[in-house]
């Protein structure tokens, strides 16, 4: 389960490595949640798109 505060782990195809980030905000729209992330070995914010 994911919630703001836990740190994640992810899989990142473009590098094809796993990364660590902290979850910064969670949002539900409708049938979309989004997930903005920190993500700590790119050095930049994320955000993911899943479909609920």
């Amino acid at each position: 389960m994911v919630r703001q505060g836990e740190t994640i782990e992810f899989y990142d195809s473009d590098s094809g490595d796993y990364r660590s980030a902290d979850v910064e905000s969670i949002n539900s729209y409708g049938g979309t949640t989004e997930v903005e992330v920190y993500d700590h070995d790119a050095g930049e914010y994320r955000t993911f798109e899943m479909d609920d």
